[in-house]
């Protein structure tokens, strides 16, 4: 019978659906994994590498991406009766917290706990946002990359299509963070002993991995000065070097990096963590900017390991960009402070923001 529903919607969270089933001892018959993941940029296969590696008594899957007004509606309806179905369950586990069908499933438990799984960075937000309802202060977005009226929106029509999205009253958040939340809401730590115990702590090696970013891609930055990243980084070391691509960065823009610059790709199936903790060993350094990776692979490598974030000054940032790098730099620093070492990327004092000396990221 099923007494514990998962519902995730990327590959980190399902690695954190199976750490919080580890460390509760929750017996894996019990337990349901619904993958709300779009099939889409690899990020399906992601959390398929993860769900072969567990065993779970049902995993369903949620079928073609909500990339349309009428698709979001379909998956929508189709899910909306997971809210009837969690009565009687002990826990609902959510990877996403502001994720309306997920929200909606939550509302249904007569009586269990609710638990929100580690979705990186955005675990921190969930907790600053229910902190300052709690203290009656206006809080922060739950999806800052989404502006209000169209979150508020999606919201208004999420209900008219018979979701539940009010409040939870209190959550437990299961994570790597040092969180420190508005009772009743309470903390369990957790430093992924389900993957110590499947594959062993990783052996640090020497050498420095490279946590790519679209940050070209997206039109945050020029590729003159992610290639003065590049070059900071291997003037920076003497040992070998490795580089992880981002799935939505560009396969020529990294084949040219890395053979540029003298790293060899890091291949793999699924996230970071996954790869690292599976070929059981990871470069001693890891370096990157504002990417969650820094976070965990910190707690995968243990004190030994040495994570730093690369800041980017504001005159090579894309002016309508700025805003939100700067909130993500800055959130970095604060968290990890003491923890991380932080490098200032100074590049060619003569590069431009993103705009006019380069088109699309190329030169």
């Amino acid at each position: 019978m099923i007494r514990n529903r998962f519902i995730v919607v990327s590959a980190l969270q399902a690695l954190g659906a199976a750490e919080a089933r580890h460390a509760l001892d929750l017996s894996d018959d019990e337990c349901e994994l619904v993958l709300l993941v779009p099939p889409v940029s690899g990020a399906l296969d992601a959390v398929r590498a993860i769900v072969r590696d567990s065993s779970w008594a049902q995993v369903r899957e949620a079928g073609p991406p909500a990339d349309t007004a009428l698709h979001w509606c379909s998956r929508v309806i189709r899910h909306r009766g997971l809210r009837s179905e969690s009565a009687g369950l002990d826990r609902i586990f959510l990877g996403d917290y502001q994720n309306q069908i997920g929200r909606n499933a939550a509302h249904g438990l007569d009586d269990g706990d609710i638990f929100v799984l580690d979705d990186g960075t955005a675990t921190v937000l969930v907790n600053e946002y229910r902190k300052a309802l709690a203290e009656n202060r206006e809080p922060p977005s739950l999806m800052p990359q989404v502006s209000r009226g169209h979150y508020r929106m999606q919201a208004l029509a999420a209900r008219a299509l018979g979701l539940r999205l009010d409040e939870l009253q209190r959550v437990t958040y299961f994570t790597i963070y040092p969180l420190s939340p508005s009772p009743p809401d309470t903390v369990i730590r957790h430093r992924f002993d389900w993957l110590r115990s499947r594959f062993g702590n990783p052996e640090l090696v020497d050498g420095t991995l490279f946590l790519g970013s679209p940050l070209v891609e997206a039109g945050i930055v020029n590729l003159a000065t992610y290639r003065e990243m590049l070059s900071l980084v291997r003037e920076s070391t003497d040992g070998r070097l490795w580089y992880r691509a981002h799935p939505r960065e560009a396969k020529d823009k990294v084949e040219e990096l890395c053979e540029r610059y003298d790293f060899e790709l890091l291949h793999g199936e699924g996230i970071i963590e996954w790869i690292v903790a599976e070929q059981r060993w990871m470069p001693r350094r890891v370096v990157g900017n504002f990417s969650t990776a820094l976070d965990t692979l910190r707690v995968l490598g243990g004190s030994d390991a040495s994570v730093e974030s690369i800041e980017l000054p504001q005159r090579l940032v894309a002016s309508h960009w700025w805003p939100r790098v700067k909130e993500l730099q800055e959130s970095v620093s604060s968290r990890m402070e003491g923890d991380v070492s932080t490098a200032q990327v100074f590049a060619n004092p003569d590069a431009d923001a993103p705009g006019t000396t380069e088109v699309n990221g190329r030169g």
